[in-house]
């Protein structure tokens, strides 16, 4: 028998491994999420919440305003989050409000919410589990994180009580939040208050089944064919 034959068989799931534009993209996110995450926490706060607001405008013209695999009503929740988490990174530099610090928080961690469920949407469309599909879930791990550490911004902006120790800078909001992503539990950090408990334990479940149910399974699926694909 032919071997060629066997191979072209259309039921064999071919060894595709990565689409390089895709996969260069989630790459590209990734190092800049990470990069903006190390340079706003050792750089003056003033900057570092000027460049959040610039990286989040960068982060959605890349991963969620495709007009051709992104849904519109979340592009355009995501737009309406944008605006004001752009604006007030500006105007939070400028100022001392805490109120300001608040409101931006907030429509940060909006906005990285808006562009997690827009990869997962689009990882939804690969018809074969790829290596960009599993940096683009990788992706949104990280996301997870920074959309809570932004939260735990909230609440120290709102609250003042988000750590028993004292204030908290966004380096510790950050950390604490990547701390508990992990469920590494340093013990360093410790929540002030019910809500900000509350949200720590969201955030640790949460990251565990996204990570042993999420992960793992697309890792374990590299190469097969996407059955969650839409069909046409």
């Amino acid at each position: 028998m032919d071997d060629s034959a066997v191979d072209d068989r259309p039921d064999r799931p071919r060894p595709l491994l990565s689409t390089a534009p895709e996969l260069h993209q989630w790459t590209s996110v990734l190092v800049v999420l990470i990069a903006t995450t190390i340079v706003t926490s050792v750089a003056p706060s003033r900057i570092g919440q000027a460049l959040i607001g610039l990286t989040l405008a960068a982060l959605v013209v890349s991963v969620v305003q495709r007009r051709e695999l992104v849904p519109l009503w979340l592009r355009v929740a995501n737009v309406v989050a944008l605006a004001p988490a752009v604006a007030l990174s500006f105007t939070d530099a400028a100022s001392d409000s805490s109120t300001i610090t608040g409101a931006r928080e907030v429509a940060t961690a909006v906005v990285l919410v808006t562009a997690m469920v827009a990869i997962l949407l689009r990882v939804a469309r690969h018809p074969v589990v790829t290596g960009a599909t599993v940096m683009a879930v990788v992706d949104v791990y990280v996301l997870i994180g920074l959309a809570f550490a932004a939260t735990y911004g909230s609440v120290e902006a709102f609250t003042g009580d988000m750590f028993a120790s004292g204030p908290a800078s966004p380096f510790d909001t950050t950390y604490f939040s990547v701390i508990t992503l992990t469920t590494v539990g340093f013990g360093d950090l410790v929540p002030g208050s019910d809500l900000a408990r509350s949200i720590a334990m969201v955030q640790a479940l949460l990251g565990q089944v996204f990570l042993v149910v999420v992960v793992a399974r697309v890792v374990a699926l590299m190469g097969q064919p996407n059955a969650r694909r839409p069909q046409p």
